[in-house]
């Protein structure tokens, strides 16, 4: 890395000259951000850090050296980053995925520019010019208006923009299928170093799978759910509950979450299939309520598809809704019920935190 620069403080550290600073008035993000790379050049060998929880409680997780450099490697490369590039940090750094950016800066010599974590990054983008940087969906809207109003010689300049952390909606994957940004949807999680494999979602060649990288061996098991392994697990086995079509060695798609699966009256319901329908439906109605689908307890069924909806009933034509979803559901998917709730509960990365919420209920 050949500088880090907080846009919190406008603080610059040269990583060239390993010039120390002075950590007087620095805000607490400014003093993790130097804090993790001064470890990292130091030679920092275990990093413990926190999975998101967004499927259970956040935990633990402990990573070598050479499991992180070999993650950050496989992206220098894929992408081409230079120690010439800006790499711009938008990422909450106390977890993975804004912890790899720093991490890809130094392993390639590259400047890194961090700026507190927030939904609308706009008015950072508009200020800088980077090459590579790493956004959650809510942080989208903000790349394609800056490629929309930007300098268009700076936009041509990015070699990269990565999308995770939380599934992307229809109404902005149609927006990216617009865009010529070259914008990648990855998956990957806490226990892989961040990404293992990435799909190009923005106009020209789009694919439909995941294109797995270098050095990673893929499998499933007896539920469908993908199984990892390779240098990023320090070799060893990752089961995830994550539900895959396994197209060849090299691609996939994902179907879903094993750990949402619905059993209801004895038929297994995915439900993310039934949201993908219940947002097209929403997309064409302009109904812009959060929602997600779950399984909640039924005398009848055991458990009932259930749709949870932020807003107060009455918000949404439940009529027309529901039928809408009986032309493109089998009657098994189609919700049983709707509830509603005031404000969906979040995890400290800002994706929906289904558990807590339907405890809330």
């Amino acid at each position: 890395m050949s500088y880090l620069w907080v846009e919190e403080n406008r603080f610059e550290y040269s990583y060239i000259k390993q010039n120390k600073i002075s950590e007087e008035n620095l805000s607490s993000y400014s003093k993790a951000c130097y804090d993790f790379c001064h470890l990292w050049l130091n030679g920092l060998d275990t990093l413990i850090t926190k999975t998101s929880g967004s499927t259970g409680e956040p935990k633990e997780i402990r990573l070598n050296r050479t499991q992180l450099i070999c993650s950050a490697h496989k992206t220098i490369k894929y992408f081409g980053l230079t120690s010439s590039d800006v790499l711009l940090c938008v990422l909450n750094t106390a977890y993975i995925a804004g912890r790899m950016m720093l991490i890809r800066a130094m392993e390639c010599g590259a400047a890194a520019i961090c700026v507190p974590p927030a939904s609308d990054i706009y008015t950072y983008l508009k200020q800088r010019v980077f090459n590579f940087t790493a956004v959650v969906p809510l942080q989208l809207p903000a790349i394609l208006r800056y490629e929309q109003e930007g300098d268009s010689m700076t936009v041509k300049s990015i070699k990269g923009i990565l999308v995770g952390g939380a599934p992307l909606s229809n109404a902005l994957r149609e927006l990216c299928k617009k865009s010529s940004l070259p914008i990648y949807e990855s998956y990957g999680m806490t226990e892989t170093c961040s990404h293992i494999a990435l799909k190009k979602i923005s106009k020209h060649d789009i694919s439909n799978a995941f294109t797995i990288m270098d050095n990673i061996q893929v499998s499933r098991d007896e539920r469908s759910c993908l199984v990892i392994r390779g240098d990023v697990t320090n070799d060893e086995i990752i089961v995830t509950n994550d539900i895959v079509e396994l197209i060849n060695d090299k691609q996939f798609r994902w179907l879903g979450r094993y750990d949402n699966t619905i059993n209801s009256g004895g038929i297994k319901v995915q439900p993310e299939k039934v949201e993908k329908v219940i947002e097209e439906i929403f997309l064409s109605a302009k109904i812009s309520h959060r929602f997600f689908v779950c399984g909640t307890a039924d005398e009848r069924l055991g458990t009932a598809v259930t749709l949870c909806i932020e807003g107060t009933k009455g918000d949404i034509d439940e009529e027309y809704l529901l039928q809408k979803c009986k032309e493109f559901l089998t009657p098994y998917e189609v919700p049983k019920k709707i509830k509603y709730v005031n404000e969906m509960a979040t995890t400290a990365t800002g994706k929906i935190d289904r558990i807590k919420t339907i405890q809330g209920m």
